[in-house]
């Protein structure tokens, strides 16, 4: 509980000093997309193994809602549902049967885009934050960091490519810590 307090205070802390940088426009995004699970701590050789590693479910499965906050930063808040199959690696081992996933994350970012390439149609980001999800029956919460980038096809419509390493407090479930890769369609309004 006292890590949970800890990052919300960094979250609220990260959202003043946003709001005292200059202040354009206010934008919204909503994105919705698909989102990749992998839980088999295997980083070195097995990263990209998809057919042993990566929890998919086949349809919709994450949605978000971004609000900008200043010219550089923003916060999101996001929902993610998926499947974690008894047919991939989890934490290195075997589990004996399938279950769901449900999570809720509040992440801030910084768009730093523009300091390398001004008017580009990428925006890429870092982005740090705090969740909570529920898998096997059992909850957990995360401290969060990724980053991740959006390719807008003209002013409201773009594509986003998401990357958030999630860090749990408790350490002895099967879901702890994990990395999620999104890819969602977002709409700038």
């Amino acid at each position: 509980m006292k890590n949970t307090l800890l990052l919300v205070l960094v979250f609220l802390s990260f959202k003043g000093f946003s709001q005292s940088t200059e202040q354009k426009a206010k934008k919204t995004t909503f994105g919705f997309g698909i989102n990749i699970i992998d839980n088999s701590s295997t980083f070195k050789s097995q990263f990209l193994n998809a057919e042993e590693n990566w929890n998919i479910s086949p349809s919709i499965s994450k949605v978000g809602i971004e609000t900008q906050l200043g010219e550089f930063f923003a916060v999101e808040l996001s929902g993610s549902i998926n499947t974690i199959s008894a047919k991939k690696i989890q934490n290195a081992a075997t589990i004996d049967k399938d279950f769901t996933f449900i999570g809720l994350d509040v992440n801030g970012k910084f768009y730093f885009d523009e300091f390398i390439c001004k008017n580009s149609p990428f925006d890429a980001y870092f982005t740090a934050g705090v969740g909570a999800f529920s898998s096997d029956g059992k909850s957990n919460q995360t401290a969060n960091t990724g980053m991740g980038f959006a390719y807008w096809f003209n002013s409201n419509l773009g594509l986003r490519l998401q990357t958030v390493g999630k860090y749990a407090f408790d350490k002895d479930q099967v879901l702890n810590n994990h990395i999620q890769n999104s890819a969602e369609l977002v709409f700038k309004f």
